[in-house]
């Protein structure tokens, strides 16, 4: 430790003010203490005199001003919001080492800043001492209490099987916490189940001692619990959550910080519903807030329960809540609830499970329709990594998808193609299902399966160069994995990550989507890959949209984009096209022929799909030709599976809720699917409400085909409505509506029975293409429409004025 000269420090401040007491050297020692280091100590040298040369005698000290009075020394400020971001590390993209965002989770947490009247602290009021004594004659001191800071803040953490990937996430929050200086005091405790029960204690350690939940209440002040949880632990599984939730609901504010994304709670134990909470003063308990659940737009209230609020850590979520507890807010809160009741202890939600798949491929098709795309994107980045821990994990979504966080590889985890096989140190490895691996691998370019080798290369060798064990562990893991994938890339050098770090792209390399500086005529080679390099065979599309341009009644913006078969929406899009009614079949005919040529060489399938708006969607898209300035132009029917698609549902968010749940119904393999016929006796408002009966109802049979102010044209706007992603339609004579409907019912039976619905355009095809093979225009596949939409390919909306906006 350093030593101070006091006499030295004296005898500068006997220079500079004539003498020096004990309170003043003090008072410099404690400066000094508080300056920010690094910064060089003021020079001395005294000023030049008028002709430029410096004094050769020293100047006459300053005179002493008089002393000022010194008032108590005051605690050192909070962070500011730069020195906050700094210390968090904040980047480019706004992501921390853990939190998303931090300044703007401070910003929306400022309301709990307020001040309240303290009950145990307090200062001389000078002004009421003096008044007493001159009124009163009374000499004794008037004390006021003294504003404080009115709440304590509790952070219960919940222990979950996926705790270490919340490590950084719930560390960087709580250091949130603490700079906001909101809260008198905060604590932290972890939440354990012991033998079905929620105990507390101070560590993650299971060991550690162990106090009961209801312990953390503080009798006489105002507390705030907030829970972090990502609703998969043994807590929620067995209902003791809901119990500690409960008893600590009847003495203190409680809200619910899940740290998973909204559209994830289906996966977990945690039951919500949307409620609105009004509280009858700032801080309430939840026992004294008065709950209403929102169902079908009506506000109904519960009773005899307990309501904990349910927030995202997002700034969007927190802001209102931090403004509802604050007292600052008259209009309640509209927020997700969870009810936990005495009597509602255990859970009542069970979460939606992903179907377990038989083969590889068909366990990435699941996947791909399951999860986010940029979900999938890292599932097929980690199939090219070893060994597979959290923080590996971790380093790939850093470097290679940094829009990406713990809510991702959670996700992944819930999926299921996650399975621990040992541990590496103190962290479990993680390996993927038998022959997985190469399929999404083979999602993946080149480049791509280069730049995740190198970056799990470099992070061996920065993290655990120094532990041999490990080290050695981790390389067996890494060899096991990725050499196959280092020997297919060409790369033959010693040290396979930097090798492979400074490989350049070459054409083969091309991304999927289209670069700028390639034109559309060179994306059908840019866009292939090496034959070497195995592929997941599938279905590409080329799917033509077709709008009408502003007010004009004949014009149509036609755009097209072409998607290779890839496990996710990556489409290249092509020019767009403005042209009257008339010439849309002779421009379909134009973008088949350059797909034609673009993808000459390519084995897989291709399918068309048609995005119409509803006063096109009955043309029958299916009869128009390619071909047509030869002598022999053939339907394209004989050629492409062919689908229509809505354009006004693609352009309605409001839909796509129930669009999206009836698509994931439909692609349960084995599940029990209802075919819907809409009869023309029953109206649109009947068939709505038994659509919204059916959960189960995907594909719908119109009764007559859907030409605008028809009855047709009504059901297929109740369809859409309703979310159902397949409906049929007939456009010949309707008295053979009845066969139509047998046909498709034995349709939809044999791929039920086989692949499952997802197949059903092909199947549609098939039957297309029988009703020309038997020669005559009787077959009823000549007139049989299907309306095909896939929630998950949706193409960007085109930036020009419409009809339809």
């Amino acid at each position: 430790m350093a030593t101070v000269d006091v006499t030295l420090i004296q005898r500068i401040l006997a220079d500079l003010t004539g003498s020096a007491t004990a309170v003043e050297i003090a008072d410099c020692l404690w400066l000094a203490a508080h300056l920010p280091s690094g910064h060089p100590a003021p020079s001395r040298v005294q000023p030049p005199d008028h002709d430029g040369q410096p004094p050769s005698q020293p100047r006459v000290s300053v005179p002493r001003t008089p002393q000022q009075p010194r008032w108590p020394s005051r605690p050192a400020r909070s962070p500011s919001a730069g020195q906050f971001a700094a210390t968090q590390g904040a980047s480019k993209t706004g992501r921390t080492s853990g939190l998303h965002r931090p300044l703007q989770i401070l910003r929306s947490l400022r309301p709990l800043k307020r001040r309240a009247v303290s009950q145990q602290r307090f200062e001389l009021d000078e002004a009421a001492t003096v008044a007493q004594i001159a009124e009163r004659r009374l000499w004794l001191p008037v004390m006021r209490p003294v504003p404080d800071r009115w709440l304590d803040l509790t952070i219960v953490i919940d222990q979950s099987p996926f705790a270490a990937l919340w490590h950084d996430t719930i560390d960087a929050f709580i250091d949130t916490c603490r700079y906001l200086g909101a809260f008198r005091n905060i604590s932290v405790a972890h939440l354990h189940n012991v033998d079905g029960m929620s105990m507390l204690a101070r560590t993650t350690d299971p060991t550690d001692r162990m106090r009961p939940s209801a312990s953390l209440l503080r009798a006489g002040r105002q507390q705030l619990i907030l829970m972090i949880t990502d609703g998969l632990g043994p807590n929620w599984q067995t209902g003791a959550a809901a119990t500690a939730l409960a008893d600590w609901g009847e003495q203190a504010a409680v809200v619910l910080i899940e740290l998973l994304p909204e559209r994830l709670w289906r996966h977990t134990w945690l039951d919500t519903f949307d409620g609105r909470l009004t509280a009858p003063h700032r801080g309430a308990s939840n026992a004294t807030t008065r709950t209403q659940m929102r169902r079908d737009g009506v506000l109904r209230d519960v009773s005899r329960a307990i309501a904990i609020p349910v927030l995202e850590l997002d700034r969007q979520w927190l802001r209102p809540w931090a403004h509802f507890t604050a007292g600052t807010s008259n209009r309640g809160l509209d927020a997700a609830v969870a009810i936990v009741g005495r009597e509602r202890t255990a859970h009542t939600a069970t979460p939606e499970l992903i179907p377990a798949p038989s083969s590889p491929a068909e366990h990435a098709f699941v996947l791909r329709t399951s999860v986010a795309p940029d979900t999938f994107r890292l599932a097929s980045l980690l199939a090219a990594t070893a060994p597979l821990t959290i923080p590996v994990m971790r380093h790939i979504q850093d470097r290679l998808l940094p829009q990406t966080g713990p809510a991702e590889i959670a996700e992944l985890h819930m999926s299921g193609i996650f399975e621990p096989t040992g541990e590496i140190g103190t962290d479990v490895v993680y390996d993927l299902p038998l022959g997985l691996r190469p399929v999404l691998q083979s999602t993946l370019r080149h480049h791509e399966i280069a730049e995740a080798v190198s970056e799990v290369g470099t992070y061996m060798a920065e993290r655990h160069a120094g532990n041999t064990e490990v080290d050695h562990a981790l390389r067996i893991e890494f060899s096991r994995v990725c050499q196959p994938l280092v020997d297919r890339l060409g790369v033959h050098a010693p040290h396979v990550a930097v090798s492979v770090r400074h490989r350049q792209p070459t054409a083969v390399d091309m991304p999927d989507r289209d670069p700028p500086h390639i034109g559309a005529e060179q994306w059908g080679r840019a866009g292939q890959t090496s034959p070497s390099t195995p592929r997941l065979v599938g279905t590409s599309y080329l799917v033509m949209q077709f709008e009408e341009y502003g007010g004009a009644d004949d014009t149509f913006i036609v755009s097209h984009w072409y998607q290779w078969a890839s496990p996710n929406w990556q489409s290249v899009r092509g020019d767009d096209r403005y042209v009257s009614y008339a010439e849309l079949e002779s421009t379909v005919n134009q973008i088949v022929a350059e797909m034609q040529r673009r993808w000459s060489d390519h084995p897989e399938s291709v399918a068309i799909e048609f995005i119409l708006p509803f006063r096109l969607l009955n043309e029958p898209v299916d009869t128009w030709r390619t071909g047509i300035d030869s002598r022999m132009p053939t339907p394209l029917v004989w050629s492409f599976p062919i689908v229509v698609r809505s354009l006004e549902r693609i352009r309605a968010p409001h839909w796509h809720r129930q669009w999206g749940r009836r698509w994931q119904r439909l692609l349960q393999p084995r599940g029990v699917h209802r075919l819907y016929h809409a009869t023309a006796s029953e109206s649109v408002a009947q068939m709505e409400a038994s659509l919204s009966l059916s959960p189960d109802a995907v594909v719908l049979v119109l009764s007559e085909p859907p030409t605008p102010g028809s009855i047709g044209g009504q059901q297929l706007l109740a369809g859409l409505r309703a979310g159902l992603p397949a409906i049929f339609w007939y456009r010949g004579d309707s008295a053979r509506l009845d066969e139509v409907r047998e046909a498709i019912r034995a349709m939809i039976d044999d791929v039920q029975a086989t692949s499952g619905l997802i197949s059903l355009p092909e199947s549609v095809a098939r039957f297309r293409q029988e009703s020309w093979a038997v020669g005559t225009g009787h077959h009823i596949g000549r007139g049989l429409a299907l309306l095909w939409d896939d929630f998950n390919r949706q193409p960007a909306r085109t930036n020009y004025p419409s009809g339809n906006d």
